[in-house]
């Protein structure tokens, strides 16, 4: 553990890298425990026919845009990432998809134990192709925004596999 240096002599205080690093860990077991046992069928159901994603599809997606924002934004080291690829994602097995989310988290924790916790509080432009491009963000900014764009698609996720738990309830109930 980092001692954060603004912490009261003696305590230990988690550095806010630290901090990250936990919230990244417990999103990782939420996303991991919501794929957990669906066959395909259920990765690349969606409530609705149109304007809805499937889980396979959000879990891309999060995965992508994660490493997009901690691995190439915040430590500058490219990677390949196409969101159209993410937004056609489909046919994968749980077991694969764990394993897509473990290489992303496993990646973006690395990022985060060997950064410079000054950088945190740095600001600079974003240069990823995205919404915010140009925009002088923080450090911070690039690891939180991503963690709640994370967090905003697992609920989601969580929500359709809810959705389908139920449906397949009902039919269930029907037969």
């Amino acid at each position: 553990m980092r001692v954060n240096s603004a912490s009261p002599q003696g305590t230990d205080v988690p550095s806010a890298i630290d901090e990250y690093l936990e919230l990244l860990e417990r999103r990782r077991a939420v996303l991991l425990a919501t794929l957990d046992g669906l066959p395909k069928q259920v990765l690349d159901w969606t409530p609705l026919s149109a304007e809805t994603s499937s889980i396979a599809m959000l879990t891309r997606h999060c995965t992508d845009a994660l490493r997009w924002w901690l691995v190439q934004e915040l430590s500058g080291r490219p990677i390949d990432y196409d969101r159209a690829r993410d937004f056609a994602a489909e046919g994968e097995d749980a077991a694969t998809l764990a394993r897509v989310v473990n290489a992303a988290f496993d990646d973006c924790a690395a990022v985060l134990r060997e950064l410079d916790p000054a950088l945190l509080d740095r600001v600079w432009p974003v240069s990823i192709a995205h919404p915010r491009r140009g925009q002088v963000q923080s450090g911070h900014f690039r690891v939180y925004y991503p963690l709640l764009h994370l967090a905003e698609h697992i609920g989601h996720m969580q929500l359709t596999r809810q959705l389908w738990e139920a449906e397949g309830s009902v039919l269930a109930a029907d037969a």
